[in-house]
């Protein structure tokens, strides 16, 4: 019985390791999509002589990517803390 529960909680914990992975994966092309269209439209403003609007939406699309990876890389680094923290027994 023990073994049983033992493999349930590996196959748990392998299901939970690639739902992150497939997780990360998804987040990385939506930041590409977002980069893709926000600078390429920006850079159509541009083109077509909106220099204030291209800049504006360009540099938004920057903004907005530094900030969420900014957010994401503090939240996991947290993350990893507090994990370590109760493995610690603390």
């Amino acid at each position: 019985m023990a073994e049983k529960q033992s493999a349930h909680r590996h196959d748990l914990e392998s299901q939970v390791m690639k739902s992150e992975i497939n997780r990360s994966y998804l987040g990385m092309v939506s930041g590409l999509l977002v980069a893709v269209f926000g600078l390429g439209s920006g850079g159509l403003l541009l083109y077509h002589g909106k220099v204030v609007e291209g800049s504006a939406f360009a540099g938004a699309t920057i903004v907005s990517l530094v900030y969420v990876f900014v957010h994401g890389s503090t939240q996991k680094r947290k993350e990893r803390e507090t994990k370590a923290r109760i493995l610690a027994g603390g």
